[in-house]
């Protein structure tokens, strides 16, 4: 454990050019927040210009853990019972500098496990207060022996605690010439530490690595990955840099600042002004703000900047003698007074650190004199060189625009750094994920049932804000301001992801509404978030550094959504060689008893990727060609397969002529799709099931649906194949009945959003050939055949459908809300991404295909003509009359499958309950929003119901009916699955 210098290769350290934008951080929007007078940031900011308290030093002596090894050695460890290593590196970029560290090896994988960078803020503070204090692997008792923290961050991590600058801690540099000063030399001081602890240890060479700190950490941190980032190894060891994390930092002054006042309206209703002076009060913070930007670029100001805030602000906020760094608890208002408030549950660390037998372990130089909180001189050099009024935001972009991953957290009762200042700075961020970032909603964040706090994330950034919890660790409730340190009780896994994983609600949770649950998951290795902050410590810590997956789920399931997926082929056994592709995605809820539903989009020939990717799949593609959770997916208490079907649609393909033509050829493959898939997923084996689609899924499922009905009393009567648990079908906008649609296609032209889309010629030749089209739908259809249907088929597209088409009416046909002059696929102007989505080779490899994705088949769109003019209204009958469910779902603003057709042909349906159900009332459709249980049902549409059939009109949505309404959709799909009263 001997001192080593990193090695140069013989050379003379190159001088590097500094790597800190001053111009750019200066023209940041960047409002106060932080340094509100001399002081240990590390524990706020003002409070500790009183000094710290100077325990009485104990006589004892800390006390080892004797441990034997396998041969029976006796060792003495301190501090728990995993290898550690402990000493300095002296760094070569400094004349004489030395960099205290303590590391401790992870209790679980450690070959394997990323290593970890601790930073302790200030600034001036020593590491040594997290480690034995939040989130290192024991805790310090009154007779100086330690107990194991079993919510240690070193559970899945290796993790180092650096002191520094020099002179914080036991690090040292006796040269006050080469003092450190600012974020300049922090960042090059960490970079050469670095090069001389994985040359110490090899092992780590090129592990994944990040770097962790709190408060004014929210300035090292930034600063330090960003300099590793920007360093080409010359002569020198790559660092494998994947992300940082930030509890409750100071990061963005001029931003944070102003803040502060946010802290007037709090979850604990705790009264720090009185209501009558709140608006004064935000003309001084703005106030405040407007002085600290100026600070940035004439730093003569920031004197008098910090003066105004702290005077205007936070004295304000003091005088009501509640603790800055959790507010719940009541304190003094006297500096000293306060200190004391904070700094009982730190007065045996220095007894502790300060024994002689601990310092000869650790290898405390002999020139280092006792162990302190806090380096003063530190703190003033950096507030003197105005390094605490200056913002690291600016490091935070460029690092997110790398690619590197990054989680800010925050506990909402500290006041010092609050969460809301911290939101605010991510949110005037500039970064190529803004504006999506700032669109995205907030995700409750689950514990056992309680909400503990709330998640927003979009790509690499997520910000997590942590709530109260059940009860607080005895001796720490005081260190809200200190993540990893409070909720021991609290805390959770939120999933363990890879790099793609987004900290998503709820389980989007564990990604993407108002206020979608993010249910995680607990684990017998919880790296826990001793601090109010769960998610702080381990918790989130842990999903955020760890990258196994949680058990039985695939490597690289984030690539849309959070759950469970699989993707690839099912070879037909009724087939010569057809091929079909699905996308399977288990439920986020429930996955073990929620139903199997099959998603079918319609055409024909349109691929089912269409739905998942802009309806009700669980991701939305982002401009940059990554996807988002989409939090109101159906999977959200069913387990679903997206289709693609028949052969040739999607990625589905065939090597033979096998073709199909019509819905016996749906029916039959979907049917032997279904006995493999079962076979290979035997845990579906009489699950619920359920099939699902719209436009043309109004022949597709009931086709299907009814196919699987007959086979299933065939396999009543003699042993075959695996019976399917059919227990019903759904069907938005369907096109089921053509003869009964087509003569109610001009239904549309009197519409509930008083849109003119024809004059007044136009709608009566309309209503012309709408009937004409109609008679000679009803000749195809009494003698099916090429000859007899073609030329119906042709004439009733030409001057129906292209009649109401954008070209004629100036509207979008399947929403006729939108203006728009051509359609492709139900969207204006195209459909957005999906095609560059899925050529991308990394995609190809993920869903297991080697072929072009076909969005529309003209293939089976030319061998479906016969059939697109037939009924599959007796289908439905059959399964009606049988007890199968049916719902039928349409929003009322699509001219294609539009209303009035399909209450039409519904209402004229022969089944045995047809009389009750046309006489059964029209009742409002009262929707939940799934993901904000809190908020007041919305009258989403019309709903009749009798017995096993359903009519549903929806409010202010078109042919697609979940990308229109998505919350309404997900509450309607979800009560049918249930068999839930829909009114």
């Amino acid at each position: 454990m001997s001192e080593i210098t990193p090695l140069l290769n013989g050379r003379p350290l190159e001088s590097v050019p500094p790597v800190r934008s001053y111009a750019r951080v200066h023209k940041l929007p960047v409002p106060p927040f932080a340094v509100i007078g001399v002081m240990c940031l590390l524990f706020g900011v003002s409070l500790w210009r009183g000094g710290i308290p100077n325990p009485q030093l104990s006589k004892h002596q800390a006390k080892p853990i004797r441990v034997i090894t396998s041969n029976g050695v006796q060792h003495e460890h301190f501090c728990g019972d995993t290898k550690q290593d402990s000493g300095y590196v002296k760094l070569p970029n400094k004349r004489d500098d030395h960099y205290f560290f303590w590391y401790f090896e992870a209790r679980h994988n450690p070959e394997t496990a990323p290593l970890v960078l601790w930073l302790t803020g200030g600034p001036g503070g020593s590491s040594m207060l997290a480690l034995l204090t939040e989130n290192g692997p024991c805790h310090v008792h009154p007779d100086l022996s330690t107990e194991t923290n079993p919510y240690s961050w070193t559970n899945e991590a290796n993790v180092v605690w650096l002191d520094q600058p020099t002179n914080v801690g036991f690090s040292y540099g006796p040269d006050p010439k080469d003092a450190d000063k600012n974020e300049d030399n922090v960042a090059e001081n960490i970079y050469w530490f670095l090069q001389g602890f994985l040359e110490r240890h090899p092992e780590l060479q090129g592990r994944k690595f990040f770097i962790s700190g709190e408060s004014y950490g929210g300035h090292y941190v930034p600063a330090a990955a960003h300099f590793i980032s920007h360093q080409k190894p010359n002569g020198t060891l790559a660092i494998n840099l994947q992300g940082i994390s930030i509890g409750n930092g100071c990061t963005n002054p001029v931003i944070q600042n102003p803040h502060f006042i946010d802290m007037a309206t709090n979850a604990y209703n705790i009264s720090f002004v009185d209501p009558a002076e709140l608006p004064k009060l935000k003309t001084k913070a703005a106030h405040c703000g407007q002085m600290m930007e100026a600070c940035q670029s004439q730093p003569s100001l920031c004197c008098d900047a910090d003066g105004y805030c702290q005077d205007n602000l936070e004295s304000v906020f003091m005088a009501a003698k509640r603790n800055p760094y959790d507010i719940r608890q009541p304190c003094a208002t006297s500096d000293t007074d306060v200190v004391q408030c904070i700094a009982k549950d730190i007065e045996l660390i220095t007894p502790y650190l300060n024994s002689p037998n601990l310092r000869k372990f650790l290898h405390v130089d002999e020139r280092v004199g006792d162990w302190q909180l806090c380096n003063f001189d530190v703190n003033f050099a950096f507030a003197k060189s105005f390094d605490v009024m200056s913002s690291t935001s600016a490091f935070v972009g460029d690092l997110l625009d790398d690619g590197v991953r990054v989680l800010i957290y925050a506990g909402d009762a500290d006041l010092e750094c609050n969460w809301s200042g911290n939101l605010a700075w991510l949110q005037a961020l500039d970064w190529k994920g803004s504006a999506y970032f700032n669109t995205t909603e907030s995700h409750d964040l689950v514990v056992d049932e309680e909400t503990a706090g709330s998640v927003i994330s979009f790509e690499e950034l997520t910000f997590v804000r942590v709530n109260d919890c059940e009860w607080y660790h005895a001796n720490l409730s005081q260190w809200y301001h200190f993540i990893p340190q409070l909720r021991a009780s609290c805390t959770l896994v939120m999933g363990r992801v890879n790099e793609k994983a987004r900290l998503l609600p709820a389980v989007q949770a564990i990604y993407g509404s108002t206020s979608n649950k993010l249910k995680i998951k607990r684990s017998l290795i919880v790296l826990g978030i001793v601090t109010a902050v769960v998610l702080a410590g381990s918790s989130v810590w842990w999903l955020f550094f760890d990258e196994h997956e949680p058990e039985a789920v695939a490597a690289d399931e984030f690539i849309c959504g959070d759950t469970k997926n699989e993707a690839g082929y099912i070879k037909l056994p009724n087939k010569e060689d057809d091929h079909y592709f699905y996308w399977f995605f288990e439920a986020k809820h429930n996955a073990s008893t929620a139903p199997l539903v099959i998603w079918l989009t319609g055409g024909p020939g349109g691929s089912s990727l269409l739905a998942l990717f802009n309806e009700n799949g669980p991701c939305r593609i982002q401009p940059d060609l990554t996807t988002k959770v989409h939090p109101y997916s159906w999977t959200y208490e069913a387990n679903m397969i997206w289709l693609d079907q028949p052969t040739s649609v999607g990625f589905s393909y065939s090597a033979g002529g096998d073709h199909d033509y019509n819905e016996k050829d749906v029916g039959e493959n979907l049917y032997w799709f279904l006995q493999s898939f079962i076979e290979k997923h035997p845990e579906f084996d009489g699950r619920e099931f359920f099939l699902s689609g719209e436009s043309y899924g109004g022949h597709y499922v009931p086709g299907a649906a009814h196919y699987i009905w007959e086979q299933n009393k065939k396999n009543e009567v003699t042993a075959g194949e695996k019976s399917i648990n059919l227990q019903g079908i759904a069907i938005g906008n369907g096109w089921t009945d053509p003869v009964v649609q087509y003569l109610h296609a001009p239904g549309m032209l009197d519409n509930s959003y008083n849109v003119t889309l024809l004059d007044e010629a136009a709608a009566e030749q309309l209503k012309i050939d709408a009937a004409k089209c109609a008679e000679l739908t009803r000749q195809c259809q009494q003698s099916p055949s090429e000859s007899s249907c073609v030329e119906p088929y042709e004439f009733c597209v030409e001057h129906v459908f292209l009649g109401l088409s954008a070209n004629q009416t100036g509207r979008n046909p399947y929403d006729v809300r939108e203006s728009c002059d051509w359609v492709d696929f139900g969207f204006c102007r195209g459909i957005p991404l999906i095609e560059e989505f899925l050529a991308q080779d990394a995609v190809h490899k993920y869903l297991n295909v080697d072929r072009d994705w076909v969005g529309g088949s003209d293939e089976v769109g030319n061998n479906f003509i016969i059939d697109y003019l037939q009924s599959l209204d007796n289908h439905v009958a059959d399964l009606l009359n049988d007890g199968v469910r049916v719902l039928l779902y349409i929003g009322d603003a699509d001219s294609v499958c539009n209303w009035s057709g399909n209450k039409a042909w519904i209402d004229a349906l022969e089944w045995k309950g047809k009389e009750a159900f046309n006489a059964a009332e029209e009742k409002s459709l009262l929707t939940q929003d799934l993901l904000n249980p809190n908020t007041p049902l919305t009258d989403a549409g019309t709903v009749r119901s009798f017995e096993n059939l359903t009519l549903v009109r929806i409010f202010n949505a078109g042919h697609m009916v979940p990308t229109h309404q998505p919350a309404a959709s997900l509450d309607l799909i979800n009560k049918f699955f249930k068999n839930a009263a829909l009114a």
